[in-house]
């Protein structure tokens, strides 16, 4: 029922690698899907998966500032060795800095650079530049009119990029990381029913957002990525799970104690069409509509 729409999406979607490292040296990758949205080399991803991006700066001004105040303690004539030591112990150093950050765009020299991201609908878009046509994308996808919504009960499917696991190096010397046989970063797609219009309202701003849930879950690897129809046509964009409550919680026994386990069923959240093509919009960035 979805090959055909399958097949199109995969013509522009791409996966979009996340590599970190911390101020206690740990390392970590994470990844997720982005949508090229026209030759011009816009795309589409979901805020959470640069977010940490906005944190890297922010660290970095935290660290500098660290580091000076180092240099100040260190440079003060008055100070003896122990005093010094004292005061730059009473500093804190957060270990969980972000001292490096990268994101890899399915290609390499392929970079972002200013993001118009939109935190409560979790939307991200950035134009890329670089060697483009590395990305080997030639169609681009079509966004359905909200005008005209579906149904309660109409097929959906999304794809994205999960079950990748890998391990990033890091090279002290030139700041860059690099990640050793990168395996083939194949596609992978799961399809449901459209159950809900959700609309999520913020806290803080009152601000409504617009979800389609889906009776199956989105996989980690497949935020950013599209939820289609059998055409095709873009109706969301993935997100988040949610996870909902059946309201009961069956006792079972585990190596010998009883063990209560609370029974979820697990949904997706996509965020609708209409929040994307207002972005794009906003920022004037050309798309394809149904």
């Amino acid at each position: 029922m979805f090959s055909h729409a399958i097949s199109i999406a995969s013509e522009y979607i791409r996966p979009i690698i996340v590599t970190k490292r911390l101020e206690n040296q740990s390392i970590t990758c994470g990844m997720g899907t982005f949508i090229v949205i026209n030759d011009a080399g816009w795309v589409l991803t979901a805020a959470h998966v640069v977010q940490d991006l906005a944190l890297a700066q922010q660290h970095k001004i935290e660290r500098e500032k660290y580091q000076n105040d180092i240099a100040i303690i260190n440079a003060n004539p008055t100070y003896s060795i122990g005093k010094k030591k004292h005061e730059i112990n009473q500093l804190k150093k957060n270990w969980e800095w972000i001292t490096h950050f990268s994101l890899w765009w399915a290609a390499n020299g392929i970079v972002a650079a200013t993001f118009q991201i939109d935190p409560i609908t979790d939307l991200a878009i950035t134009q890329l530049t670089g060697p483009l046509d590395n990305l080997q994308v030639k169609n681009f996808p079509i966004f359905a009119n909200p005008a005209t919504p579906i149904k309660q009960g109409t097929s959906l499917c999304r794809i994205g990029f999960p079950f990748h696991q890998f391990t990033a190096l890091f090279d002290s010397s030139t700041g860059n990381f690099s990640i050793p046989d990168l395996p083939p970063l194949a596609t992978f797609p799961n399809d449901g029913i459209l159950t809900r219009n959700v609309m999520f309202t913020d806290s803080a701003t009152k601000r409504q957002t617009h979800f389609l849930e889906t009776s199956t879950p989105g996989l980690r690897g497949q935020s950013g990525g599209p939820i289609f129809d059998t055409n095709g046509n873009v109706w969301a964009m993935q997100s988040r799970t949610s996870h909902l409550s059946l309201g009961f919680s069956p006792t079972v026994k585990v190596n010998g104690k009883q063990v209560t386990e609370h029974q979820f069923m697990h949904v997706g959240w996509g965020v609708h069409v209409s929040h994307i093509r207002e972005l794009l919009e906003k920022f004037q960035v050309q798309f394809k509509s149904e």
